[in-house]
């Protein structure tokens, strides 16, 4: 077959009318050449707008395929195949080129014995070194060559856009495109320092294209991040880091580990977030950046403050806040200051953290920065939400709007309507709750912010949810999920799941409850947060006792109680110890309900929120009225009234509950004039 093709390149030599042709291919690709100059009078050019036929130079494609599987032609075949792919680069890149490689491409994937790696080869080459195997060889050239393209398809690229200043769309298309191959080859060869500057080229593309920059790596992953790749954003920032190391650029590695952070933090892989934001803050320290610094130390603290970890948050939120009252730029200082507010919302210390707000408020009023100044309002505002103190939540919250509304942020428009729906909620009036849940919603519509949307129907889920209207609630829930389900983050997923088992647990669907409560545990699990995993354990206890399967439901309680306690948030540990205070009087384990549930007390007190506390002194006195023990269920109750008096409207339930429940301990006593006296307040409240 070798000597057929041979024949065909020789007869087309003959017959052909292009002078090309007519020199003899077979002439040109002889490997004892004297000079460069001769060489260079011999060389056919076989550019693609060569004069040499294509049925010509698949003949001698053809031939060399074949001359190279042949014992006694292969030493020269290969030489003559090196030399047209030398020639072939010099002259310029083609797309024939391709099919040359492709030759012996495909007698690699066969086995060829010519080009096995360990082909023994005797001798040196020209400079004296020992002589590389054919397989070695190729492998050279092949790299070589790759390089040589990538370089050529930049520097084209290069050209149009230096010539062209208002190249035309196809101009900068036809430029970019050659600049993607050239990144690609770049990766494949390993060659970091020049595939940075290639995609440093793109983004300049995508800019002049006035499109979104997705040309470098950075702009890559970050356009995947607001699309919800997460998977693909991470694995983009993480190609960045070795470049921008090698590199020696400590600014530009800080800002990929921090958005790698933040993508890890999104996924819900907190370890991983912390991760990357210690190696960003060991470089800000080498760099003595105290603004980076205060930065990393601050979301270090909100993620272990995630994870339920708080001496650790308030460890690394003591240092930044410390670092921040020295140095760093002022609205640093506002967002460090609102971090440690929130901290000690979280630790139970309200006055401090809405001291903390307070500074925060007052440094982004004077720096005009509306969108810290809205944060500080709205955390401000969810900080007497908590209270119960709804006419100074209520108050906050208008400030917020109307600070959102000035600046014209839709999302933060919205999150100021959603939290004026709370406090209506707290204030139990639906109505208007609804009103302004579903101005929130209309906006966050608009805006096509997949993430806002996904929050704003759990959110209209929850607000059905709590008006007892499963069916609503599990429409919301679902839409829910099917965006989340399109973002694929874990911990929306998650909480999705969590959600739709509250549904079905309200409506006694309980074999459907426990199906979702598992697969948001799975992935809670996977994700590795203590606090969301209690939830699901906690809740999910409260379906098993439904059923009567009180084992089952203990068991849960315990393990949730084991993953809370080393956190030390006391508002947690004081929710699943009223828990399985609840429980154990279930079971009539009266001696050990008492003791869950005055631990529950000591840990609600601490939180510095009224409610829990409410709840805890409700639930201990009706276990003491089922003890008999009068004069401590008085106490009790006593002040669980109190209490829920200060709270305000929202609480008549709960202090008509109280009433009640003070004229059963006092009629045991025989105190019928106390009694009487609870007995009419009680109507009172029945009345309003």
């Amino acid at each position: 077959m070798a000597m057929y093709y041979a024949e065909r390149i020789s007869a087309a030599a003959e017959q052909g009318n292009d002078s090309s042709t007519k020199k003899g291919l077979f002439g040109w690709l002889r490997s004892d050449i004297q000079s460069k100059e001769q060489e260079r009078e011999r060389v056919v050019s076989l550019r693609d707008k060569a004069d040499v036929a294509d049925d010509v130079f698949s003949a001698l494609v053809e031939y060399l395929y074949h001359a190279l599987q042949v014992q006694e032609l292969q030493e020269e075949a290969f030489a003559q195949w090196r030399l047209l792919v030398e020639r072939m680069k010099e002259e310029g890149y083609s797309l024939r080129i391709g099919q040359v490689w492709e030759v012996v491409r495909q007698l690699v994937a066969e086995d060829e014995p010519f080009f096995q790696k360990n082909r023994a080869v005797q001798g040196m080459d020209a400079h004296g070194k020992p002589q590389l195997s054919p397989s070695d060889q190729y492998q050279s050239l092949y790299s070589d060559a790759l390089r040589h393209h990538a370089r050529t398809l930049n520097q084209f690229a290069t050209m149009i856009l230096e010539q062209k200043q208002d190249a035309s769309k196809d101009d900068l298309g036809v430029a970019l495109s050659h600049l993607k191959r050239a990144a690609s080859l770049f990766e494949r060869l390993q060659d970091t320092a020049t595939l940075a500057i290639v995609l440093n080229n793109c983004g300049g593309v995508y800019r002049r294209r006035g499109q979104v920059k997705v040309a470098t790596l950075h702009d890559i992953g970050t356009l995947y991040q607001k699309q919800g790749k997460l998977d693909e954003a991470l694995h983009y920032f993480e190609r960045l880091l070795p470049i921008s190391e090698q590199v020696n650029k400590p600014s530009e590695t800080v800002s990929y580990l921090q958005h790698a952070a933040s993508i890890s933090q999104e996924k819900g892989d907190l370890d991983k977030a912390v991760d990357f934001f210690q190696r960003a803050l060991h470089l800000h320290e080498q760099e003595e950046d105290t603004s980076g610094m205060v930065s990393c130390l601050s979301n270090i603290s909100n993620i272990y403050l995630m994870q339920g970890k708080v001496e650790l948050a308030r460890q690394f939120g003591e240092r930044s806040l410390a670092l921040g009252q020295t140095g760093g730029d002022r609205m640093n200082k506002a967002v460090v200051l609102l971090n440690t507010g929130y901290l000690a919302e979280q630790r139970g210390k309200m006055q401090e953290a809405l001291d903390y707000y307070e500074q925060a408020r007052a440094i982004s009023e004077r720096l005009e920065d509306h969108r810290v100044l809205v944060d500080a309002l709205v955390q401000s505002g969810r900080a007497y939400l908590a209270q119960g103190e709804l006419v100074l939540a209520r108050q906050y919250f208008e400030r917020a709007l109307a600070a959102s509304q000035k600046s014209k942020q839709d999302e933060q428009i919205a999150r100021s309507l959603r939290m004026l729906g709370a406090v209506s909620l707290a204030r139990r009036n639906t109505q208007q709750a609804l009103s302004y849940y579903e101005q929130a919603l209309t906006i966050i519509e608009k805006t096509g912010q997949r993430d806002e949307l996904t929050d704003m129907f759990h959110e209209m889920g929850s607000f059905y949810a709590h008006q007892r209207k499963p069916e609503q609630a599990l429409d919301y829930y679902q839409r829910s999920l099917a965006l989340a389900q399109q973002g694929g983050k874990p911990a929306q997923l998650a909480r999705s799941f969590h959600a739709l088992a509250g549904a079905y647990g309200m409506q006694q669907h309980y074999e459907e409850a426990v199906s979702y409560f598992e697969r948001a545990l799975a992935l809670e699990e996977q994700i590795g947060n203590p606090v969301t995993i209690f939830q699901t354990l906690n809740n999910l206890s409260f379906i098993y006792a439904e059923q009567k399967h009180y084992e089952q439901a203990m068991s849960l309680l315990k393990r949730s109680l084991d993953l809370v306690e080393p956190t030390g948030n006391p508002e947690h540990i004081a929710l699943v110890l009223n828990n399985l205070a609840g429980l154990s009087q279930e079971r009539e384990e009266f001696e050990q309900a008492l003791g869950y549930a005055e631990r529950a007390l000591a840990y609600s007190e601490q939180t510095g929120k009224p409610y829990p506390v409410a709840m805890c002194l409700n639930n201990l006195g009706g276990m003491y009225r089922k003890l008999e023990q009068w004069h401590k269920a008085i106490e009790l109750h006593a002040r669980c009234l109190a209490l829920a008096a200060r709270l305000g409207d929202p609480f008549k339930k709960l202090q008509f509950q109280q009433c009640e429940c003070l004229v059963t301990c006092y009629e045991a006593l025989g105190e019928q004039e106390k009694s009487t006296e609870y007995r009419l307040r009680a109507e009172q409240l029945k009345e309003q």
